[in-house]
C-alpha cells in the first residue's frame, strides 16, 4: 500500500505521462492536417522560421527591437488567420491544431503557484479510493444514502434504535470534522444493524478530506498477516504496510475470523502499533464486550476497554427491512 509521499510520486509521474500524452495527440492531428491541407504545413513552416529569425534579429540587435517587434507580431497574427480560417473552411474547429490539456486551469502541470491543483487533489482521492478496498460500495454506501427511517422509533430499553443511530451518527461526523485527530470505536451489535454501512460512510468522507484508509474485513486481515509472515510475496507486504500506516484502518466483522495461535500475537501488535503512532481504527464486531475475553487476551481486551470508545447498535435487522420493504 502506498504512503502519502508514494502517492505524490505516482500521481505526478501520472501528469508526467498526461502531458507526453497531449504532445503525441497535438502531433497526430498536425499530421493529419499537413496531409488534408497542405498550406497549413507551409503557413507554420513559414511561423517557425518567422520565430528564429526574430530571435536572431533580437539578439544582434538588443538596443532597437521595438518596431520589429510589433511588426513581427502583427504578421504573426495574419499567418495565424489564415491557419484559423483554412482550417474551419475545411470543417475543424480553428482550435484544432493547438495543444489539449485535460485541466485547462493548471494546463496539466498538477500545480499552480506551487499548491496542488483541484484536478492533482482528485487523482490523489481516486488513488486513495482504489486502495481502501471500498471503491465500489462507498458509491451507494455514504451518508447522502443513510436512511434513518429502517430504524424503529419504539423505545428499547431507554431509546428508539432510530434516536440512537441518530446519536451515533453525529458523533462520527464529529470525529469526521476533526480527523486525523486520534480517535478509536468499536462498534457492536447483531448482523444487519447498519455497523458496516456506517463504516463505509465514514470511509468516504474520510478519503474524500484527501486521507489513506484502509478496509479489511477480520478474515481478510488474518489472512493478510499470514500470508506475509509465511509468503514474501511483495504485494502482501506492502498491503501490510498499510495496515501500520494508513490514516484510518477498519476492521470489519472482527470476531468471524478463524482462531490461530498467531491471531492473538498479530492483533495486539496492530492495535498497539497503530496506538503509539496515533492512527485511528474502527472494528466493528458482533461480539459482546463478555465474550472478548474468551476469543482474545487480556492484553486484547485491556486495548479495547482502553483506547476505544463503544457503541452498541440495537433494533432489528434493517438489511431485512429494506429487502422486502417491510
Amino acid at each position: 500500500m502506498l504512503t502519502k509521499n508514494m502517492q505524490y510520486k505516482q500521481i505526478i509521474n501520472e501528469f508526467d505521462q498526461i502531458r507526453l500524452s497531449n504532445l503525441k495527440e497535438q502531433k497526430a492531428r498536425q499530421e493529419k492536417i499537413y496531409i488534408e491541407i497542405p498550406k497549413i504545413k507551409q503557413l507554420d513552416e513559414e511561423l517557425n522560421q518567422k520565430g528564429i529569425n526574430f530571435v536572431k534579429y533580437i539578439l544582434e540587435n538588443k538596443n532597437d527591437t521595438k518596431n520589429y517587434s510589433k511588426s513581427f507580431k502583427s504578421h504573426n497574427a495574419q499567418l495565424t488567420l489564415k491557419k484559423e480560417n483554412l482550417l474551419v473552411k475545411n470543417g475543424y474547429d480553428k482550435d484544432f491544431l493547438t495543444l489539449k490539456y485535460r485541466c485547462n486551469i493548471c494546463k496539466d502541470e498538477g500545480f499552480i503557484d506551487n499548491l496542488p491543483c483541484s484536478c492533482f487533489k482528485k487523482a490523489l482521492i481516486n488513488l486513495a479510493y482504489k486502495q481502501s478496498n471500498l471503491e465500489n460500495l462507498m458509491k451507494k454506501e455514504n451518508f447522502d444514502n443513510f436512511n434513518f427511517n429502517l430504524y424503529s422509533d419504539e423505545i428499547v430499553s431507554y431509546v428508539s434504535p432510530r434516536a440512537h443511530m441518530e446519536q451515533i451518527q453525529k458523533h462520527m461526523l464529529a470525529f469526521i470534522e476533526r480527523f486525523p485527530e486520534y480517535k478509536n470505536f468499536i462498534f457492536q451489535g447483531e448482523s444487519g444493524l447498519g455497523k458496516t454501512f456506517l463504516c463505509n460512510c465514514i470511509a468516504k468522507e474520510v478519503l474524500d478530506r484527501g486521507n489513506i484508509v484502509l478496509y479489511l474485513s477480520a478474515p481478510q486481515l488474518f489472512k493478510l498477516t499470514e500470508k506475509s509472515r509465511f509468503n514474501n510475496e511483495y504485494s502482501s507486504k506492502d498491503m501490510l504496510d498499510g495496515v501500520f500506516s494508513a490514516d484510518l484502518l477498519i476492521i470489519d466483522d472482527l470476531g468471524t475470523e478463524f482462531i490461530t495461535s498467531f491471531i492473538g500475537p498479530d492483533l495486539f501488535n496492530i492495535l498497539n502499533t497503530r496506538h503509539i503512532n496515533s492512527k485511528s481504527t474502527i472494528i466493528s464486531t458482533n461480539l459482546q464486550s463478555k465474550d472478548w475475553q474468551e476469543r482474545y487476551s487480556e492484553r486484547i481486551v485491556s486495548r479495547f476497554i482502553g483506547n476505544f470508545e463503544r457503541y452498541k447498535f440495537i433494533g432489528s435487522d434493517i438489511r431485512l427491512k429494506e429487502k422486502y420493504k417491510i
